[in-house]
Order: structure tokens, then sequence, then C-alpha cells
């Protein structure tokens, strides 16, 4: 499987903290993806494998 982008990783964990934003776990992914810089693909892998899992 190819890997994915960090343009279709943040549409998921865009559309997650859409469904979550009221939550506090919403609010620490929306904080997370915040205070990492766009181009840092393991960081933003790692906010949506915790996305992903949740």
């Amino acid at each position: 499987m190819d890997e994915l982008t960090i343009e279709e990783m943040d549409e998921v964990i865009n559309k997650f903290i859409d469904n979550f934003y009221d939550t506090s776990f919403g609010e620490h992914i929306r904080r997370w993806r915040e205070n990492t810089f766009d181009t840092d693909y393991d960081t933003i892998k790692e906010i949506y494998d915790e996305v992903i899992d949740y």
C-alpha cells in the first residue's frame, strides 16, 4: 500500500476535528495539529494514527 500524503491525512484529521470539536480529545487533536509544522510528515502520521485508532 502506498504511503498517504500529508494532504490526505490532513483531510481525515480535519474531519475528525469537525466531528469532535466540543470534546476534550477533539480539542487535543486540534491543538496538536496546530502546533505541528505542515511539512512534519512523521508527526502528522502520528496524529492521523491516533484519529484512526479512536
